[in-house]
């Protein structure tokens, strides 16, 4: 029900944007070692979960649902 400022929002969503965007590309490196010799649905899950972590990133937003500003 409030309005706020843009620039502190502009500035919150390009930092969440910057820091999910290294998240998602350090899955590979991250991810890589552990797939050796294991079955394909294996990586799979390795991957979800790492994406799945990179995506929490989301939730540290200021302006998330459910965070005060």
């Amino acid at each position: 029900g409030e309005l706020l400022p843009r620039d502190e929002v502009t500035a919150d969503a390009a930092a969440m944007a910057e820091e999910l965007r290294g998240l998602l590309f350090s899955i590979p490196q991250r991810i890589a070692p552990l797939c050796e010799g294991k079955p394909a649905r294996e990586i799979e899950m390795l991957i979800e979960d790492g994406i799945n972590d990179s995506l929490q990133t989301l939730q540290k937003s200021r302006f998330a649902k459910g965070s005060r500003p």
